[in-house]
């Protein structure tokens, strides 16, 4: 039930996905691993989430880009909840210049992952991507290669 309420929310799933890519002060092998099968299981996930405002959120205050109100649910001009997550994965990333390659690799994947035709890419995203095609670290670069 849990999983399903992140997954149909983007506010929840930014806040999941940056705390699981900020766990890395974790030391423990077994502890990584699991947060890595966590990361996973809601990395798939992005390839379904719709790109709007779910429909079943109710509204205290219309935000900034409503632009019209149709049958209850609030059509807005822009949703940024996509570009939102994509620029605090990059942040995430910047933030430590020591982190873990696991970690790495997860918000690379990320960014990777939610990179779509439909959606301008914020050119931090580009500029992590173009970063790692430069990493010591092997898997980081095909992955990057792949994405740009």
């Amino acid at each position: 039930a849990l999983s399903k309420r992140i997954l149909r929310d983007w506010g929840m799933l930014r806040r999941f996905m940056i705390a699981l890519c900020r766990s890395d002060h974790l030391d423990k092998v077994s502890v990584h691993a699991v947060l890595v099968d966590v990361f996973n299981t809601f990395q798939s996930a992005l390839y379904q989430i719709e790109l709007n405002y779910p429909r079943y959120t109710k509204w205290i205050e219309a935000p900034p880009s409503a632009t019209a109100i149709k049958d209850k649910v609030i059509v807005t001009s822009a949703f940024l909840g996509h570009s939102e997550l994509q620029t605090k994965l990059v942040e995430v990333l910047h933030a430590k210049s020591n982190l873990h390659w696991r970690y790495k690799f997860m918000v690379i994947g990320t960014l990777a992952t939610m990179l779509r035709d439909d959606v301008a890419v914020p050119m931090a995203v580009w500029d992590a991507l173009l970063d790692g095609l430069i990493s010591d670290i092997s898997h980081l670069r095909k992955l990057c290669f792949r994405a740009v």
